[in-house]
């Protein structure tokens, strides 16, 4: 297969009264189970439809050689309205030369949420420093709350999200993602980050093995927000190497860092931020905790 295999696809070609496309239809429990060959791209669900959700959509990718993205489930209509809620990725062996893997995918600016979707990532030599990784990741309107990323083993990446919103112009909140490193290499890792204007909360990063250049507990990235990144926590219990740089909440362009909080009992690290307010925001009452390393 050489371009892309799905565990299920919703199109709906039934016209209403007036003639047009029906725009409803949801992806529910599907499944995409890759043990050997070839593909490009892997879909646990795409959902075609405008109003469509992806729930509960699983890929286990356990053998097979994948050259793109692969996606538990993904709402990719160019006006979809709906949400990624509880699709998951599984990789424990086969070789991935770039390109992404989210859990749960909405790709459209008017879009909903992702949430609580996960993927694990351990094994032997998986993945590639190309590679990036979503827990959950919504261009739309929606928010990126409850996400998931395990990664261990031997496992590569570029860039870890636990949750991600990028819609500039949106008020959707990035809150209750978590991701583990317990081993591998990974460039940086974040728990929640937001392009929009919305709430950054809650979010946590673990590293207790690995090697990692810099950890976001949370960031907040754009310049009209007035939101804050609030009670996002990272914990370093271990780590290979030295990791360059450590914030528990970070705000890049506006936006303030409030009641953060890094907590090092193992490890090595060069610099520790428990809040960083890059320009025009406050830094308050944020704490690093260092017990150890």
């Amino acid at each position: 297969i050489n371009t892309a295999a799905y565990g299920g696809v919703v199109e709906n070609n039934k016209l209403d009264a007036h003639g047009n496309p029906l725009q409803t239809g949801d992806a529910t429990k599907n499944k995409l189970i890759l043990e050997g060959g070839t593909i490009q791209n892997g879909y646990g669900a795409d959902v075609r439809t405008q109003a469509g959700n992806a729930t509960g959509n699983v890929i286990d990718l356990k053998g097979a050689t994948v050259s793109g993205s692969l996606y538990g489930g993904a709402l990719t209509n160019t006006a979809a309205s709906g949400s990624a809620t509880g699709n998951t990725v599984n990789y424990t062996l086969g070789s991935r030369t770039g390109g992404t893997i989210d859990g749960g995918y909405v790709d459209n600016a008017k879009g909903g949420s992702a949430s609580d979707n996960h993927v694990t990532i351990s094994g032997t030599n998986l993945g590639s420093s190309t590679m990036e990784v979503y827990g959950g990741r919504s261009r739309g309107i929606g928010d990126a709350k409850d996400n998931t990323v395990n990664f261990g083993g031997s496992s590569r990446a570029q860039y870890i999200f636990g949750g991600y919103l990028t819609n500039e112009t949106a008020n959707g909140e990035s809150s209750g993602n978590n991701v583990a490193v317990s081993g591998g290499s990974v460039n940086t890792v974040w728990g929640g980050a937001v392009h929009g204007r919305g709430k950054l909360h809650h979010n946590t990063v673990t590293i207790s093995d690995g090697t990692v250049t810099n950890v976001y507990g949370s960031q907040l990235d754009n310049a009209n927000t007035e939101s804050e990144a609030t009670e996002n926590t990272v914990t370093i219990t271990g780590n290979s190497g030295t990791i360059s740089n450590v914030y528990g909440g970070h705000a890049n362009k506006a936006g303030g860092v409030t009641k953060n909080t890094v907590n090092v009992s193992g490890g090595s690290v060069s610099n520790l931020y428990g809040g960083y307010a890059a320009q025009t925001g406050a830094a308050s009452n944020n704490t690093v905790n260092v017990s150890g390393g």
